[in-house]
């Protein structure tokens, strides 16, 4: 067996959330709108994605005045419209992800698997909770105020803190690997000296820019069937 600790990403690598970088992007735009005057256009908002530790300095420049409250906001945000889109049948559980937890953990008893996920944490419960997924995750890694936004992906801490409460041994490296939808996952994987999987659910948010990344995947997949390949 090549490895033994799987973590996942959880949005639009387990859950299904239509036209994500449009979501994502409007529940941005209306916590701007709510704290600040200043919204930069979509070009220099998508930086914030990307910046991890430094989100601050991006805040200030947008001239938010508490930035401790934006996350807060944010969140609140994000997770009302979520539950619309649930009920709507529009956020939803991707079709292969319980046969392959059950599959991972059914035939190989060694097996460990780990969400890391910049969503917060309370999210991230309601949403496992509700789709009946969350017993098959020996931990799960998500934003909160003992783990605030400096601890985002792609910064490798998230990975790390879940590694560690899953016994792994920094010495097999080998045998660990992050799967995600996005380039934060990978860079985030990399960093945290780890193999990187993305899986491309939507491939056309990618327009053919994945060989351009700085940080390159380790694999690159359709489907989460694909991952018992790995073994």
């Amino acid at each position: 067996m090549k490895y033994r600790f799987f973590l996942f990403d959880l949005d639009n690598c387990l859950i299904h959330i239509p036209d994500p970088s449009n979501y994502f992007d409007s529940i941005l735009v209306k916590t701007l709108q709510k704290l600040t005057e200043c919204v930069p256009e979509r070009k220099i908002r998508n930086k914030l994605w990307e910046a991890g530790e430094n989100y601050r300095i991006l805040l200030e420049e947008w001239r938010v005045p508490e930035i401790d409250k934006f996350w807060e906001e944010y969140d609140f945000l994000d997770f009302s419209h979520r539950r619309i889109l649930m009920k709507e049948n529009k956020i939803k559980l991707f079709s292969d992800v319980r046969p392959i937890l059950v599959n991972l953990l059914k035939k190989w008893k060694n097996v460990k698997l780990g969400i890391v996920s910049n969503t917060a944490y309370y999210i991230v419960e309601y949403m496992l909770t509700k789709f009946k997924i969350k017993e098959y995750f020996h931990h799960v890694f998500a934003l909160s105020s003992e783990y605030p936004q400096e601890f985002a992906k792609p910064a490798p801490t998230g990975i790390k803190i879940t590694l560690d409460h899953l016994g792994f041994n920094s010495t097999n490296a080998e045998e660990a690997i992050m799967i995600g939808d996005s380039k934060i996952d990978i860079i985030a994987a990399k960093r945290a000296q780890i193999d990187a999987c993305l899986i491309l659910r939507e491939e056309a948010k990618y327009s053919g820019t994945i060989t351009q990344w700085a940080i390159q995947p380790d694999y690159i997949i359709n489907s989460l069937w694909e991952i018992l390949e790995f073994f």
